[in-house]
Order: structure tokens, then sequence, then C-alpha cells
């Protein structure tokens, strides 16, 4: 083996391996290797503060107790030339006895009130509120995005009987992008802040040349549309009787009827005849095409002759149009 080869092996062989970053945002994980991990660390926590938790140690051998047939299951299930369907029966079964002892244990540590919130959070355990309010809607205005549209349902065909499908989706827009983990999809979007209780949607729609309105209050007061709880949102327009672009306002409500500031100008895309949605998005209307006709007139005027034996007709119809077409180009030449 060639010295260079050989060094970068070794290199890599010493090398620290990397392990994967744990989920551990749940109180329960989804992935078993992350809920071996936080439920070994809280009997562990239990055994070595009983008094502190009110615990005595016959409740916590018997957690102890599930969690360790859990963790064993699960290592008998890890190794892959003896994994079989038993031991994965096994191991499933043992992580829901498991569960059901410290979910039962972590609610009665929660309600305690001789246990102090420090200790709650130590194991993880999420501290309730001392008195629940009230949430207040919030200011900060939500964001909307167009995702495309549909066809049209609710009526006929004929421009201005039927409406359209939009889809749109919403999300708070606290600090440009608030972000909220998640086991299945990694980060999803926050859909609605705390004290929203839906999303008031308004439209607008603006005609050929005209600017595309930055606030609502431009054009006077949008079109109320409807209100939304679940995003994405298929929201129904009316169809307009002239290439028109459709906007989008929303702001925050809740059960009472207070609302937030309005949203940022969604722009979803022209209905009507057209489809120039450049030329509308710009705020420059589209030029229509002048057609010119040009009418030729022919001093010829008669009649098609009859048709007869010794007259050939299909002769005599191309000598007259050739006489029509010598006319036309006299009278547009340029007068000598």
């Amino acid at each position: 083996m060639p010295p260079l080869r050989r060094q970068r092996r070794n290199h890599r062989a010493r090398a620290p391996k990397r392990r994967k970053r744990r989920n551990l945002v749940k109180f329960i994980p989804e992935a078993d290797s992350d809920f071996a991990y936080t439920a070994h660390n809280f009997v562990w926590r239990l055994k070595a503060h009983m008094d502190a938790y009110c615990m005595s140690l016959e409740e916590v051998e018997l957690i102890e107790k599930e969690v360790t047939t859990f963790r064993d299951a699960l290592t008998q299930m890890l190794i892959k030339r003896a994994r079989s369907g038993e031991l994965v029966a096994a191991k499933n079964t043992a992580r829901k006895d498991a569960e059901h002892v410290i979910r039962s244990c972590a609610n009665i540590i929660r309600s305690n009130p001789q246990v102090s919130d420090t200790n709650k959070k130590l194991l993880r355990i999420k501290v309730r509120k001392k008195k629940l309010g009230k949430s207040n809607v919030p200011q900060r205005p939500p964001a909307l995005q167009f995702l495309g549209s549909g066809d049209g349902v609710g009526g006929s065909v004929a421009v201005g009987s039927g409406s359209g499908i939009h889809v749109l989706k919403y999300f708070d827009d606290n600090n440009a992008m608030v972000i909220s983990p998640s086991s299945k999809h990694g980060v999803v979007y926050n859909r609605r802040p705390d004290g929203a209780a839906r999303i008031e949607l308004y439209f607008e729609m603006v005609p050929a040349g005209e600017p595309v309105p930055k606030h609502p209050a431009e054009r006077g007061w949008p079109k109320y549309l409807r209100s939304y709880t679940r995003s994405p949102m298929e929201v129904e327009y009316p169809i307009p009787s002239q290439p028109m672009l459709i906007v989008y306002w929303a702001k925050w409500a809740d059960s009472t009827g207070n609302t937030s500031r309005w949203s940022r100008t969604c722009v979803a895309r022209v209905e009507g005849w057209t489809s120039n949605a450049a030329a509308l998005t710009d705020g420059s209307a589209a030029q229509p095409v002048e057609t010119k006709f040009v009418v030729i007139s022919s001093p010829i005027v008669g009649e098609l002759p009859a048709p007869s034996d010794d007259i050939d007709v299909a002769e005599e119809i191309a000598a007259m149009g050739q006489r029509m077409l010598n006319a036309a180009m006299q009278r547009m030449l340029p007068a000598q």
C-alpha cells in the first residue's frame, strides 16, 4: 500500500465517530434510542432524589424494572443477525409498559405542590401555570403565501357567474419565520400563535393598468371572504367579468372579534379573460393590438358571366381576379 494511502486510512481510523444528535424535544421521544436515554435519566434522578420528589423506594423500583426490561429488549432487537418478529413485538410491549409507568409518575409529580418547579424541570416535566389567563390576540400580522389555483366550482362556466379556487398558506410571521421542532418533518412553521383562534381573509380585484396596492386602505375597505382555522386553505373567489389581478390580506382574530394588524399583500394571479399576470403585476396594462383593415376596391364592376358551353367559367374567373389585383396594386402605389 502506498505511504500516502496508508496515512489517510490511519487518519480516518483515529478520527472520532460522528454521533447522531438526539431529538429530545418531547417528554416521550418517538425514537426508541432517545426514549431509552431519557427513561434512564428519569429513573436515575428519581433514585438520587427520592425525598425531593416525594417518591418511595417501591415506586422507583417499579419504574426502574419496566425501564430495564425495555432497554434489554431494545438491545436484543438491535442485533441484526438475531432480529426476529418476536423480539420486535417484545420490544414494543416493553416500551408501552415503560411509557405508562413514566407518564403516570410524571403526572403525579406535576400535580404535587410540594415538588419545586426546578426539580420538575430537571425531569423534563412541563410546569403548569399558577393561573390560567386568557391570551390576547397578537398584534403582529400573519404571513400569506400563494401556492396555486384550481378549476372553477360553484357556478356555470360563464364569466362572472362562477367562482374559482386559490390555495393559500398562512403561518406566524414572528421574527420573519418562527419555527418549532417536529419529530416527523424536522421543522414546521407555527400555524397560529397563542390567542389567535382563526384567520380572517380579505381580497381585492385590481384592474388592468393600476399598481398593486401595498395596503388595503389604498383602494378602500377590502372585501371580506371568510375565516379559516387550518392551513393550507382552499379559497373560493368570485371570477371577475374582465381581467383583474386577485390580491389577498389577512388578520389574526380571536373568539371575541379582536384582530391584529394587516398582513402584507399576497399577490395571487390574474383571473378573467386573460392570464397576462406580468403586465398587471408591474402596473402596466397590456396594450391592445390595433388591427388595420385595408379595403381594396376594384373599378371593375360586373357580374360573373353565366355558365355556357362556349365560355370556360374557370378561365373567366381567373382573368377577372387578375384584373382586380392589378387595379389594387395601382391604387396602392404612391402618386407620381
